[in-house]
């Protein structure tokens, strides 16, 4: 599904030195999986997230998504792959606070070319799939972070993406919160979504199936298959 080769990035910083954050990277993600990468503030990781989703752009290196190498999509081509082949979880929930629960989850159907006929039972659908059958009409403000992590899932998931990518999803939430997202990421594995997670915690990474560790932007070791 996601197979990466020499990929490499960096940034100028005014008046400093050119900041090399990925350095010839080799990384696979075949369907099905569930894979943590793990690493410290300023490792790569979240760098690696958005060239995966693609939020950016590599310098140079090949990256292939369902067999298509991404440096040969047009800016359109690159939007619809992001709405409709990628589901993004944040660690910042990113929820409009003036829209209910069953609309933000409906916002990625308006901007599909899918064509959904109903947009709005397809969301109800969404977020009755996380637990939140009881909060369709409620907004933000009247839910918790651990809630409104899960209207965010549901979003994430209601176009039917090939995979997940989650960028510190827990890191807002207490740890019984945290928990119960990981919980519902683990479901959703085993029902056949494909997760890439992004974390410095290794106990949140430990929900994984498998974990890549990553730093000063280079895979440090083998990955780790951790026991179902």
């Amino acid at each position: 599904m996601i197979k990466i080769q020499k990929l490499c990035k960096s940034f100028q910083r005014p008046g400093e030195d050119v900041l090399h954050v990925l350095r010839d990277l080799d990384f696979s993600v075949e369907a099905g999986e569930f894979v943590a990468i793990v690493g410290a503030s300023g490792s790569g990781k979240t760098t690696l997230m958005n060239i995966l989703g693609l939020l950016d752009r590599a310098d140079s290196g090949g990256y292939e998504l369902h067999d298509t190498p991404v440096e040969n999509l047009s800016s359109v081509e690159r939007a619809r792959v992001r709405n409709e082949a990628i589901g993004f979880v944040f660690q910042q929930f990113h929820l409009l606070p003036r829209t209910t629960a069953t609309e933000n989850v409906e916002l990625p159907m308006l901007y599909s070319t899918r064509g959904d006929t109903d947009i709005s039972k397809k969301a109800r659908e969404a977020l009755c799939r996380v637990g939140l059958e009881e909060r369709l009409t409620h907004y933000p403000s009247e839910l918790s972070g651990g809630q409104q992590q899960r209207v965010a899932i549901a979003r994430a998931l209601v176009n039917d993406p090939g995979i997940i990518l989650a960028d510190e999803p827990t890191g807002n939430l207490d740890q019984e919160s945290g928990r119960q997202i990981m919980n519902l990421f683990t479901e959703l594995n085993r029902n056949g979504s494909t997760i890439l997670l992004i974390t410095h915690d290794e106990a949140i990474a430990s929900a994984a199936s498998r974990v890549v560790r990553i730093a000063d932007g280079q895979l440090q070791e083998a990955i780790t298959r951790v026991a179902s």
